[in-house]
């Protein structure tokens, strides 16, 4: 029976249909043998698998973005879950769809598209209301590469759809805090949530995983600030459309200003209070997105603390729900 790689159980034989994402062959130095590593994915997340025998050969014959039916023995080694596999019980599969097979939101991307649309309905000012619908609907092949685009490679959101997830969860703790502060620009602070990380389209590769020569030459701020510089200029040179230089200088401002300081890529400080608050909103997604994965690792593992988590100072948080109920010795 074919399962998501996240829902096998150790110690058993499983078979899966995996993408074969990355392949070396390793040495071992106590007793110079050879063996495979692969690490295959499926929609579910990645695990490990091993070729002891004939690992050369069969490396040979395997190909880094193609799908394969693996049958092998699962089990755990050095806190790594990892599944050992005979060569003949690796069968390529022809005709597959290798998105369907990467990790992703666990989110409906469509559902999630649908609300997003709906946000930009919120957006009532005309000028700004017409720039996201210029660039997220207008332009389909912008709005189905959003779609897929990760929302980096390690920190937070690292998948198909998680662009899109990360934006949404963005421009609704905009919008929360928006409703405590009266003289926000509301459709200010929408505008510029919903793109302040649209350069991460062009920053990205969804497979391999990885920064495109543009996302490291320039980055998703720049990328991003003249992707919409330019949507704004074309607006301009349409007929009877117009925007004014204020809401240009406002939403240029949050896509340049979001990472909230130098030392963290943004070349200017926010310096408006939607600027502000899309920094903070930004933050807290992406800081909070780290704590609840790592939260869910150490629950499958039946840990008590998280793995140190990098983007938080190296902390590891406290997961009581590996505890036995009542288990006072346990403190």
């Amino acid at each position: 029976m074919i399962r998501d790689i996240l829902s096998l159980e150790d110690n058993t034989e499983v078979e899966i249909k995996a993408l074969l994402v990355k392949k070396d062959i390793k040495k071992s130095q106590r007793t110079q043998g050879i063996r495979l590593e692969m690490e295959l994915s499926d929609s579910s997340g990645t695990i490990k698998g091993i070729i002891f025998e004939d690992a050369e050969n069969v490396d040979a014959g395997l190909s880094v973005g193609k799908v394969y039916n693996i049958k092998g023995m699962l089990g755990t080694f050095n806190r790594e879950r990892r599944i050992i596999i005979t060569p003949s019980n690796v069968l390529e599969l022809t005709e597959e769809d290798i998105y369907a097979y990467l990790p992703r939101s666990e989110r409906d991307i469509e559902e999630m598209w649908t609300q997003l649309l709906g946000l930009i309905r919120v957006v009532k000012d005309r000028h700004m209301s017409g720039l996201l619908k210029y660039i997220f609907v207008d332009d389909r092949e912008f709005a189905d590469k959003f779609k897929k685009a990760p929302a980096a490679v390690f920190y937070h959101q690292n998948y198909v759809g998680g662009l899109l997830e990360h934006t949404l969860k963005v421009v609704n703790i905009c919008m929360v805090l928006a409703k405590e502060y009266e003289n926000i620009n509301r459709d200010l602070l929408i505008t510029g949530a919903l793109l302040h990380d649209v350069g991460k389209v062009l920053e990205y590769r969804v497979f391999p995983l990885e920064r495109t020569y543009e996302g490291r030459l320039l980055g998703h701020i720049a990328l991003g600030y003249n992707m919409v510089k330019s949507k704004i200029d074309n607006l301009r040179s349409l007929p009877g459309t117009g925007f004014p230089k204020v809401l240009e200088l406002g939403i240029l401002h949050m896509i340049l200003s979001h990472h909230g300081k130098l030392e963290w890529g943004s070349p200017v400080v926010p310096m408006t209070p939607e600027a502000l608050v899309l920094h903070y909103a930004d933050v807290i997604d992406s800081k909070m997105w780290s704590v609840f994965n790592k939260l869910k690792e150490a629950e499958r593992q039946g840990d008590v603390w998280t793995d140190a988590i990098k983007n938080l100072d190296n902390i590891r948080f406290f997961n009581p729900s590996s505890l036995k109920e009542n288990a006072e010795e346990d403190f």
